[in-house]
């Protein structure tokens, strides 16, 4: 069952009572086929109990969205994943999101609440006072992350943020485990915050013995979501 109400702010909340989540999931770019099944072999093994992730590669009529490089291509993206949540049948789902960590449409207007990969990991880390910093693997993506994470933080009221790092890794290093986590444990290792958030959906961080520690935003995102309504046998934003 599901009841609408409207915020301060405009923004429309939705309540779900469900036992069983079905969340559908869009890519932020067209990606190969391979890469959706590696990317959905992932949410299959991330997903808690009784949670049901959806991957479908994005729709758009911009054949050379396939990769998030430029502030053009960063706009596109919000505006295809806009698109492609407003043409989803809300009857087949409990809620969407965006497969990238930047959040793309989140704050649109949509039939189902949209779960915010970025935005579930700042507020539950900055929940539990503890400092925080990113990294990304391009300047582009690395500055809207920033922009991002600042302003969740304002709402919350607490946390803080010492930036966001970048990888200088290309697209296709995404699938490369090794090569992103090793470029990460050069990068985060000389960090003194308590937590960094791995600026990709789609990369499975490796746990680090010393130092901050390394948060998958998609694995967190989606247990805070569960949590969320296991607790009260309700999700809502």
């Amino acid at each position: 069952m599901t009841t609408v109400s409207a915020t301060e702010n405009g923004r429309v909340r939705h309540v779900i009572k469900k036992e069983h989540m079905r969340i559908l999931a869009v890519t932020p770019i067209v990606v190969s086929e391979e890469e959706l099944v590696r990317r959905q072999t992932r949410y299959n093994l991330l997903a808690p109990k009784g949670m049901e992730v959806v991957l479908e590669n994005l729709k758009t009529s911009e054949k050379t969205l396939n990769a998030l490089a430029t502030d053009a291509n960063l706009i596109a993206s919000e505006r295809a994943t806009e698109y492609h949540f407003q043409s989803a049948d809300p009857e087949r789902y409990d809620a969407f999101m965006p497969d990238c960590v930047l959040d793309p449409a989140i704050n649109t207007h949509q039939e189902r609440p949209v779960i915010g990969i970025l935005e579930s990991t700042v507020h539950f880390l900055a929940s539990h006072y503890l400092s925080m910093a990113a990294i990304a693997r391009n300047d582009v993506i690395a500055n809207s992350m920033s922009q991002r994470v600042a302003g969740y933080l304002e709402n919350a009221q607490r946390g803080s943020f010492g930036g966001t790092s970048t990888l200088d890794l290309t697209f296709d290093d995404i699938a490369d485990t090794s090569k992103w986590n090793d470029r990460v444990e050069r990068v985060v290792s000389s960090m003194t915050v308590d937590a960094v958030i791995n600026g990709c959906s789609a990369v499975k961080a490796r746990r680090r013995s010393h130092g901050p520690a390394l948060v998958d935003p998609t694995k967190l995102a989606l247990e805070y979501a569960n949590m969320r309504n296991q607790i009260s046998n309700r999700w809502e934003c």
